[in-house]
């Protein structure tokens, strides 16, 4: 109990050597032996009697109340009084919910409380933790804010206020280990780790995304205040299913105001002389032949910013398709296999990754990037994955990310590894091995071309002394100065479209998937959240028939198998349980083919009486050629 309870004891123990000459504890290692603390807490956990472990939190408690927020003035002074903060979420009582108010809360509270500077100290420390160390200080107070959540049966006023407090600094917390993982070359730990998916379970995503549009950035609360700001303010913590609502939220006002200012405006009209009635879509008439040069003509009489915030609509001329958004889907995806062709010009295709750039020598104007970033955007808005094989520099970019190294390997693993070779490199021979100037090379529709990285750099050798600003260089070049007015006008497009606001809460990974959806394909979730229509159900034979043939495709004909039935071979953000896919068993016999309308994610079925018919049949409707009609 008195060990547990004073600061000098806790602070003094577990150092990974007990020789006090041979301490290691510096401002990179806070000297803590985790494996040690792991194993005690553990048998403790394991091993008390309530009366024990009751001793020990209480004990606990205390230290905690009584944590100074400065240590000395010498280096190692300082060291030795924050270690304390090193070892402290450590024990075991963190991991259990019914010491939240008495333990965890009043941490996180002594934590943040802590001057600017022993915070950095404290993340330069995190930096160096393993992965499982550093992991635990996440799970600890994500667990906090999950279990205050849902406390919801607390009826005391200050217990309600603290747990208020509670949640507001837990997520604070969490800001800063957020911080630290990503000031890292390379994170500790995904992105992904810091979701809390309860969150779109329990809170009212569209009160909250109202008020942290209302409120905008504003600063943590008080201690002891009980007042909350909106989960918006910590958007890592959302996760896809949080994030798509929001984003489907914000479609929705925008697309209903789009909509009841052109309702009003028709009926002013009717008061009018020979005033003609606007749509309250934005309608496209789409040449099949002629698909980007019919789009994008038309994209160039958008008489208003507002008119991109309507509903699409997509009519092919001479189908008689009727778009409840399948047209859409298989436009937009024609349309971009279109602009990637090579005889726009418009963008660079990089063969080892399947990736395209922006192409430095295009001969297109900026104008013709800004539809194309409208395109893109209007495909986000309108919840329709699109293909246009980008890396997530480009996601990067447009939320204002920086980009560096590692987006290169993305783009091209060749182009990588020459420049890790050259960081790398430390023999003395430095400048006869690789003979580098201040250079980047390419060609343009077969012919090489060279950009001087900065001035005179043809004729400035790279040296061992200069090649970390050789190889920034280059990355600014590749990535940044060369599309740097093709990406702001594909940018300013994408963001008439699109609202600044809602995607400043994604991470560059979430709005890649939100745009081009990714590969994570699990088929069991496709299937175990299907709904059956007509004669079937999950245990009708024809039912049974057809998953088994499903899940027996390759993964290359469970591709085709996807984007036939769904416009897309991608999965959406929210993984395949989103695309909510329908069932009806249809009449006619056995020698119809199956049909899916792809606008309703709907697929008629015949019934079958074997599965080699239906296999048969599958396949054949599969390899059918694209189009849009009635059946």
């Amino acid at each position: 109990e008195s060990v547990c309870r004073s600061q000098s004891a806790v602070s003094s123990s577990f150092y990974t050597s007990n020789r006090e000459g041979s301490r290691l504890l510096s401002d990179i290692n806070p000297d803590v032996d985790y494996d040690r603390l792991c194993q005690m807490f553990f048998v403790l956990d394991n091993g008390l009697n309530t009366k024990i472990d009751r001793l020990i939190s209480k004990s606990l408690s205390e230290l905690i109340k009584y944590l100074p927020n400065s240590y000395g003035v010498l280096l190692r002074e300082v060291l030795e009084g924050l270690r304390l903060y090193m070892i402290v979420p450590n024990f075991h009582m963190f991991d259990n919910p019914k010491y939240l108010l008495n333990i965890t809360i009043p941490f996180s509270i002594a934590f943040l409380s802590l001057p600017k500077s022993s915070l950095e100290q404290i993340k330069k420390w995190w930096t160096h933790l393993e992965r499982r160390d550093f992991s635990r200080w996440i799970n600890v107070f994500k667990m906090a804010v999950i279990e205050l959540m849902y406390a919801t049966t607390e009826t005391n006023a200050h217990n309600l206020r603290i747990r208020r407090d509670g949640v507001s600094q837990c997520l604070r917390l969490l800001a800063l280990l957020y911080e630290t993982n990503y000031a890292a070359r390379r994170p500790m730990v995904m992105y992904s780790k810091f979701y809390i998916h309860e969150i779109a379970k329990k809170i009212p995503l569209h009160k909250d995304y109202i008020v942290w549009l209302q409120q905008g950035s504003t600063t943590a609360p008080e201690p002891g205040s009980g007042k909350m700001i909106p989960f918006c303010n910590y958007p890592f913590v959302l996760g896809p299913d949080a994030k798509s609502q929001l984003i489907r939220l914000d479609s929705k006002i925008q697309m209903n105001c789009a909509i009841e200012e052109v309702q009003m405006a028709n009926f002013a009209s009717l008061f009018v002389q020979d005033a003609s009635p606007t749509i309250p879509y934005l309608l496209l008439l789409i040449d099949r032949t002629n698909i980007t040069q019919s789009a994008l003509s038309q994209l160039v009489k958008v008489r208003s910013e507002k008119d991109y915030k309507k509903p699409l609509k997509i009519v092919f001329i001479g189908e008689d398709g009727v778009d409840e958004g399948g047209a859409t889907k298989e436009f937009l995806m024609l349309l971009m296999k279109d602009i990637a062709d090579p005889k726009y010009g418009m963008f660079k295709a990089y063969s080892e990754t399947h990736t395209l750039w922006f192409n430095e020598k295009s001969f297109e104007d900026d104008s013709m990037f800004f539809l194309i970033g409208v395109m893109c955007g209007l495909a986000m808005y309108n919840f329709t994955i699109i293909d246009l094989p980008f890396p997530l520099a480009l996601y990067k970019k447009l939320l204002k990310y920086s980009v560096g190294l590692d987006d290169v390997e993305d783009l091209s693993p060749t182009i990588y590894k020459s420049l890790t070779d050259v960081l790398n490199y430390t023999g003395e021979d430095f400048e006869d091995v690789f003979m580098l100037y201040f250079e980047y090379h390419s060609e343009s529709y077969g012919t090489p071309f060279t950009v001087e990285l900065k001035p005179d750099g043809s004729s400035t050798p790279v040296t061992i002394e200069t090649k970390e600003s050789y190889v920034d260089l280059y990355i600014d070049y590749l990535l940044n100065k060369s599309c740097d007015e093709s990406f702001t006008a594909f940018s300013n497009g994408l963001y008439k479209v699109c609202g600044h606001n809602v995607l400043s809460l994604l991470h560059p990974n979430e709005l890649k998937d939100l745009m081009i959806g990714n590969e994570n394909y699990d088929f069991s979730e496709l299937e175990s959240t299907a709904t059956y229509k007509g004669d079937f159900t999950a245990t009708h034979k024809t039912i049974q028939y057809f998953w088994e043939v499903v899940n027996e495709m390759s993964s290359e004909e469970k591709k085709m198998f996807l984007k036939w039935l769904t416009g897309t071979d991608r999965v959406p953000i929210c993984g395949m349980k989103d695309i909510r896919l329908y069932i009806q068993s249809v009449g006619g016999g056995e020698q119809y083919l199956p049909v899916a309308h792809t606008c309703f994610n709907l697929l008629d079925l015949p019934v079958y009486k074997s599965k080699e018919i239906l296999k048969q049949k599958l396949h054949r409707a599969i390899m059918e050629p694209e189009g849009f009609h009635l059946v």
